[in-house]
């Protein structure tokens, strides 16, 4: 059933409220849930009403990199979705040193010490659809522009983590689309 999903998906044969008009199916291409265009793009990543949806396969992505990481990993201060504490990573309530203000305020997917390696290991996840799109009067792929807007936004946190407890410390942006592509730097984001 997934893969029919993805196969009709990517082939922008779903039905979808655009697509149901186009075939003579339906008398609006309107989505029922906000009335607007009832596109692929729209139905899978912009739809207001279903952002919940969104979400649940946000989370379902880091719930199946949690569990990955359960396994394979020793750990202490595994968080999600929450800001980084130095004090809570280095074990220590005593621990002087605090990131600047908007370091501070980033809450990445995961992130968590490895206990074996004393690695710092932060985890940003995002699910946009792919297509082209118009950047800077150019046009990119949306998965490789969100990619690399997500490693920006994250740099300075890495670096800032690294330099103040003097342990390495690894950022790994993991971006799969709503109809199930990965980028190939994702694919290459091993531990």
């Amino acid at each position: 059933m997934v893969y029919k999903f993805m196969i009709k998906g990517r082939t922008n044969t779903l039905n979808t409220p655009a697509n149901l008009f186009k075939w003579g199916l339906a008398e609006s291409n309107t989505c029922p849930c906000c009335g607007k265009a009832g596109t692929l793009h729209h139905k899978l990543n912009n739809c207001k009403p279903c952002m919940s949806t969104f979400t649940v396969r946000h989370n379902n992505i880091a719930k199946v990199i949690r569990e990955e990481i359960q396994k394979q990993y020793s750990y202490n201060c595994y968080k999600e979705s929450s800001q980084i504490s130095l004090q809570e990573l280095m074990n220590n309530n005593e621990y002087q040193h605090e990131l600047r203000d908007e370091n501070k305020r980033l809450k990445p997917d995961i992130h968590f010490l490895d206990t074996v390696t004393d690695t710092i290991n932060i985890i940003e996840i995002t699910c946009p659809y792919n297509q082209m799109t118009q950047v800077n009067n150019e046009f990119v792929n949306t998965l490789v522009h969100r990619q690399e807007t997500k490693e920006m936004k994250y740099r300075s946190l890495k670096e800032e983590t690294e330099v103040l407890t003097g342990m390495k410390t690894k950022l790994f942006t993991i971006v799969v689309s709503s109809l199930g592509h990965v980028t190939v730097k994702t694919k290459e984001n091993r531990y």
